[in-house]
């Protein structure tokens, strides 16, 4: 009894002692919090619930995403551009390496109750999209308790959405014993419901100390942040979004001097030059077309939902001209995209489709992150987001599918404009695959076997000239074909596009079938 009563007893002074010291530290921390949120991304800042509650307001959307929230442009990152969030619209940034859908679903669910205006933002990068998704070791080195926790105890996401959650958290903790073990108690306690009385006092006094200790972090990260700027204050609605693009490709130009990849010298000196000869073709056998992060895609728009919270997915693109170096194939990268694109019209949320900038020079500034115009794009259409307003694109194509200029083969009939169906018409043949592809050298630019629409660019690299354009439905005895004659200038970027309304192995109808030339 003795010894109960002294254990007691220094629990009690060691949690009085605690508080005495965590009143000094939010006392520092109020002083200190309007100073951060005038700064992007201060990674400790996004995993308290105390300092976001007091960071987010109206006027600021939350931007999700990885590395790519990084970034050390000085242009058109946010930062930059609205002077630390001194203006009248901010952007508070939350992302950094191996956050991907997953841990952001986490955030989401965490932090829905302090996002004022009902809004988020999440960058997604094709690199999330390898085989197995998210790695183990990299989820467990960005895994953060406070917000699990948050997300846990959050009313408004159903019990299904949080065991989904829970189960891919248990699964990718494996690689951390210690965490998945506290994991499992925050489990039993906030959604089983089945933690033992002195447990549960121990994993509330456990999250006491380490909400405290993140507090007392914050205070020293936020009083040793940088003065303000306050000469310039920035009004969103005022910024030349055509003026800042034009700067952009300006700034890009005199970054990248070393090679024709639109990478930038610095990157390209350090990881790329050296590689380089390795590198070619190194990814024939890649692809991003199957991959478990399309599932915590679908975790993170669950979220979403159920916490009221209305997302905009953001589709970068990949770096056209090195992923067609190393061979990475045009159909798999297409491919990638409109499986961004279908989960999202599942879930029946707004995206914005950068795909077709593959090749746009300097909307990447190396071989993944988001460049000079990447960034400016971007901008621009979080602000759009915002107000509520269209998202603008620059982006023209001109139209190359014209009368006279395509020729079909025996069993395509035309049946409305620019819409066609293919149709055995030979005894034991059945179609097995839709594509479009370049006849001269058999490159393959898109191929898909489901109902939707698609869209792709590619670069022409061979000599002026004219060129057949097919688009072509397979079948094992007999194919199918509408052969497109088209003039390819050297080094321009064109586009196609069509939509499957219907397939099977008897008939496919395409409509919307285009091939364009694309003006960035």
């Amino acid at each position: 009894m003795k010894k109960l009563l002294i254990i007691a007893a220094s629990l009690v002074v060691s949690l009085g002692c605690l508080l005495g010291t965590d009143i000094v530290v939010r006392y520092r921390l109020n002083a200190n919090v309007d100073r951060a949120t005038y700064d992007n991304n201060i990674y400790t800042r996004n995993c308290s619930d105390y300092a976001m509650e007091r960071i987010i307001d109206e006027r600021s959307i939350v931007v999700l995403g990885s590395s790519e929230l990084h970034s050390s442009d000085d242009l058109a990152y946010p930062s930059a551009l609205f002077n630390r969030g001194y203006s009248d619209f901010n952007m508070v940034l939350m992302g950094a390496g191996s956050l991907q859908s997953l841990p952001q679903a986490i955030n989401v669910g965490a932090l829905a109750n302090n996002i004022k205006n009902g809004k988020v933002v999440l960058i997604v990068s094709p690199q999330w999209f390898a085989y197995g998704g998210v790695q183990d070791k990299a989820f467990c080195s960005r895994f953060e308790e406070t917000n699990y926790v948050e997300f846990l105890k959050n009313p408004d996401i159903s019990a299904e959405t949080k065991a989904a959650v829970a189960a891919r958290v248990n699964t990718l903790l494996e690689a951390d014993p210690a965490t998945r073990r506290r994991a499992l108690k925050y489990e039993a306690m906030y959604l089983k419901h089945t933690l033992n009385p002195l447990t549960y006092v121990e994993m509330l006094s456990y999250n006491a100390f380490r909400n405290a200790k993140l507090r007392y972090t914050l205070v020293k990260e936020f009083e040793d942040l940088a003065p303000l700027d306050t000469d310039r204050y920035v009004r969103a609605e005022e910024i030349d979004f055509d003026a800042l693009l034009l700067r952009a490709d300006e700034i890009g130009e005199a970054s990248c001097t070393t090679n024709g990849f639109g990478v930038n010298d610095d990157y390209y000196n350090e990881y790329v030059r050296d590689a380089l000869e390795a590198s070619k073709n190194s990814n024939i056998y890649a692809s991003y077309a199957v991959s478990l992060e399309y599932d915590d895609l679908r975790l993170f728009l669950r979220v979403c939902s159920e916490t009221g919270i209305e997302p905009l997915i953001v589709s970068t693109p990949l770096n056209g001209r090195w992923y067609d170096y190393t061979g990475f194939p045009i159909e798999d990268r297409n491919t990638y995209y409109q499986n961004v694109r279908n989960v999202c019209e599942e879930f029946g949320v707004s995206m914005v489709d950068f795909s077709e900038k593959e090749y746009e020079l300097y909307f990447l500034k190396d071989i993944m992150h988001l460049g000079w115009k990447g960034w400016a794009y971007l901008d621009r259409a979080v602000y759009s987001f915002y107000k509520g307003e269209p998202i603008e694109d620059t982006t023209t194509y001109q139209d190359l599918f014209t009368d006279g200029n395509y020729t079909l083969s025996d069993g395509v009939t035309p049946t409305g404009d620019r819409a066609y169906t293919f149709e055995t018409d030979v005894e034991g043949n059945e179609f097995n695959s839709f594509y479009v592809r370049l006849a001269h050298d058999q490159t393959r630019l898109d191929a898909g076997n489901t109902v939707g629409k698609r869209s792709g660019v590619y670069l022409h690299t061979q000599p002026s000239g004219h060129y057949t354009v097919r688009f072509r439905a397979n079948g094992n005895i007999v194919d199918e074909y509408i052969d497109l004659d088209v003039y390819l200038e050297e080094n321009a970027v064109y586009r196609m596009q069509y939509s499957i309304d219907a397939y099977s192995t008897e008939q496919i109808r395409i409509s919307g079938v285009g091939f364009s030339k694309v003006e960035y």
